[in-house]
């Protein structure tokens, strides 16, 4: 089976009050809002189309042993979000779905270039490499069907491994 990535774009701004940015699709043209929400407990992300409609919300567990992001969608969780414990070979996540599924993204997340798997199959490949900025990346979708979902899993790790990034240094 061939299948044709799409390539989206995501040029975070660290330092934007609520932290919202777009994800650009190939074209450059907006395909997702990340909708940082300020003011919250606890870190929430709201992806959502160019028309404004919610595909996605991102939400931070406050009482987790390990850093963990929820992935929702209407109220109900898609999916769940955290770094592997014991990993001898690099850098793990785990992202345990809702219908029971796991799918694990790993490589150099610190550099942004890793992959997004479920079992052997490549559904996303995550990629710094590809733009010249420091705070852009891209991700490569295999999965049209499951864009959303993917992105979303992308944010989280970079979300989730920037937190833990700056725990380190303080």
């Amino acid at each position: 089976m061939v299948r044709i990535a799409v390539r989206y774009r995501i040029k975070r701004r660290l330092f934007s009050i609520g932290e919202d940015y777009w994800v650009e699709d190939e074209a450059g043209r907006k395909a997702y809002k990340v909708d940082g929400k300020i003011l919250r407990i606890r870190d929430t992300l709201i992806l959502e189309d160019p028309t404004g409609q919610e595909v996605a919300t991102l939400r931070q567990r406050l009482l987790a042993l390990h850093r963990t992001m929820d992935i929702e969608r209407l109220g109900e969780r898609l999916a769940t979000v955290r770094r592997a414990l014991l990993n001898p070979l690099g850098e793990r996540y785990q992202v345990e779905m809702a219908n029971g599924g796991t799918l694990e993204a790993h490589g150099d997340i610190t550099n942004h270039e890793f992959e997004i798997r479920d079992g052997h199959e490549v559904l996303a490949v995550v990629s710094r490499a590809w733009f010249s900025l420091h705070d852009t990346y891209g991700v490569d979708v295999l999965r049209a069907d499951q864009t959303p979902l993917l992105l979303a899993v992308a944010i989280a790790i970079d979300h989730l491994h920037h937190e833990e990034a700056e725990r380190r240094r303080e």
